[in-house]
């Protein structure tokens, strides 16, 4: 029984760790469109100040060239944060997985546990009747 009852808290345990990964891989699927969205807004961006068009000088002109420098920037940040956070996704994705098959474990060995204990409840039984049956 005591068994019984350590297999079924470390499921608990798994599953509770299961939802914290899934949780997880949610939070960062959400930070990864963020990310997109900002990737997309800066070359958005980044394309119209490229293009310009008409009589300016020199000053416009350098200070149009530096935004477009720092937009660069900006985007090469958020291009290796998509890249990070797909790191951290697949971890958390091999997480789970680990965590499923640490579950599945868990919940042979708890069969396997019934089983023996319904083995044992019959053939106490068994040895009931036979001291019965010699009386």
């Amino acid at each position: 029984m005591k068994k019984k009852r350590i297999l079924e808290l470390l499921e608990l345990k798994e599953t509770v760790s299961q939802k914290d990964a899934s949780d997880l891989v949610k939070k960062l699927d959400g930070e990864i469109k963020k990310c997109d969205q900002i990737f997309s807004s800066l070359d958005q961006l980044q394309q119209e100040k490229a293009q310009v068009l008409g009589h300016m000088n020199a000053y416009i002109y350098q200070t149009e060239r530096y935004l477009i420098e720092k937009i660069v920037e900006q985007k090469e940040i958020t291009r290796n944060r998509i890249e990070f956070l797909n790191g951290e996704v697949n971890f958390a994705i091999s997480s789970l997985r680990e965590i499923q098959s640490k579950i599945n474990k868990i919940e042979k060995m708890k069969e396997q546990e019934n089983k023996n204990m319904i083995r044992t409840a019959l053939d106490k039984l068994d040895r009931e009747i036979l001291e019965n049956r010699k009386r």
